[in-house]
């Protein structure tokens, strides 16, 4: 769903919270982060909103009016699986909130929270769950780079390489420029012509 940007992933994030003032708080620090959000006020609300792949991450108050708790945490799992989790409480310590949720989450952030760790702690949710880390122009730009040395060290010129490869000089030119990173296809022809494997492209990142 949502595009990546470099050190972190742009994530997509849900925040499930009734209290305005912290959720515009925690919209304002994420989406400074680069990051997609979406708040919701109520656990209805967030049903309403999720559905598979829609969200990377959730940050859940543990108290809502109405659906809370338990009950919505497992709810959410039952409509994304892969959904990240983190639930954000204000009881005095995570142990304490542990055993009232009684329910695997990825992470908890107990109130107040700095910016830092909100940030770093969707970040690491969403590295957990998968997501990618790096941006389509520095996957372009390393998969250049790769292929140019590659085909510079074989002493090859980009017309000889097209023909081993059967691309067009332009697509070639357009790879070792970072204007494109490839199709997988490309990759597999361009591995093959300079005797190395398509995770060679990749060494940078």
């Amino acid at each position: 769903m949502v595009a990546s940007t470099e050190a972190t992933a742009r994530l997509a994030v849900l925040i499930v919270d009734d209290d305005a003032t912290l959720a515009a708080a925690f919209t304002r620090v994420l989406g400074d982060a680069g990051h997609e959000v979406v708040h919701v006020a109520t656990g209805e609300a967030a049903l309403a909103a999720v559905r598979p792949g829609a969200f990377h991450v959730a940050l859940v108050d543990l108290v809502l009016p109405g659906l809370a708790g338990a009950p919505l945490l497992a709810e959410l799992r039952a409509v994304d699986a892969d959904l990240g989790i983190v639930v954000v409480t204000g009881y005095p310590s995570l142990d304490t909130a542990v055993a009232a949720i009684g329910v695997h989450v990825d992470a908890y952030l107990t109130k107040p929270i700095a910016s830092a760790d909100l940030v770093a702690t969707v970040a690491t949710v969403g590295r957990r769950r998968g997501v990618i880390m790096h941006d389509v122009a520095r996957l372009q730009a390393v998969i250049g780079r790769a292929v140019n040395a590659r085909r510079l060290a074989h002493g090859l010129t980009l017309k000889q390489l097209a023909r081993r490869t059967g691309l067009s000089i332009s697509l070639l030119s357009g790879i070792e420029r970072a204007r494109s990173a490839g199709s997988v296809g490309a990759l597999l022809r361009l591995a093959t012509a300079l005797d190395c494997r398509i995770a060679d492209f990749l060494d940078g990142l």
